[in-house]
């Protein structure tokens, strides 16, 4: 039998929203992490990825912003600003922030403002990103690798703080028992007990 753990609310522990990191899985699960060398994820503390095992991450402060598909012809990671992408194969992460070499590819600038000169560029001046310091206007989404859609017949638990787990992946989560009070999910050979007030909704994989 595998063993249970306790799930751990971001919503009890964290009422800052400014304060979350949020990382999508291959399976396109999005999970609250603590991000550093290793991502250990904050609600299921059995999951700690390598960066490159992960598809995208980013602060929930801002939306999720998307890259092309070329934009990965330029590099293994695209980071996404509001105003352009930038491709690089050198994204280092810490346990205080991340960072990657000035001379990574500038893939788009496509936004002007109307109290700027047409030759000056918008882009934050950076090659950093501090965790608790950095402005959030100038954190950029990253993309470890291209964004893919929602395998046909999986399914999403979807939690009240934001979390989405995709359901019925060979690897991923799986819904091992629903009753009255709560769901049971299993990953990674651990089982998490989550309560029904913190779930908003379910959908159910299809049979294959």
């Amino acid at each position: 039998m595998a063993a249970e753990s306790s799930f751990r609310s971001n919503v009890a522990e964290e009422t800052q929203k400014d304060k979350k990191w949020i990382a999508m899985l291959k399976d396109r699960s999005t999970v609250y992490v603590k991000p550093g060398e290793t991502f250990s994820c904050t609600s299921f503390p059995q999951l700690k990825f390598k960066p490159n095992e992960l598809m995208g991450f980013w602060s929930s402060r801002n939306p999720t912003r998307f890259p092309e598909s070329s934009d990965f012809e330029s590099g293994k990671q695209v980071m996404v600003f509001p105003t352009c992408r930038i491709a690089t194969d050198d994204v280092k992460f810490s346990g205080a922030g991340y960072s990657w070499k000035k001379s990574a590819t500038k893939i788009e600038q496509p936004i002007h403002t109307e109290d700027k000169k047409d030759d000056e560029d918008p882009t934050p001046d950076i090659t950093s990103v501090e965790y608790e310091k950095t402005w959030p206007e100038t954190i950029p989404t990253i993309w470890m690798s291209p964004p893919r859609t929602q395998v046909a017949g999986t399914g999403r638990l979807r939690l009240i703080d934001g979390q989405q787990l995709v359901l019925g992946t060979e690897d991923g989560f799986a819904l091992k028992k629903l009753d009255a009070n709560s769901a049971i999910v299993s990953i990674a050979g651990e089982e998490t007990r989550i309560p029904l007030d913190k779930i908003a909704s379910i959908e159910f994989p299809t049979a294959k």
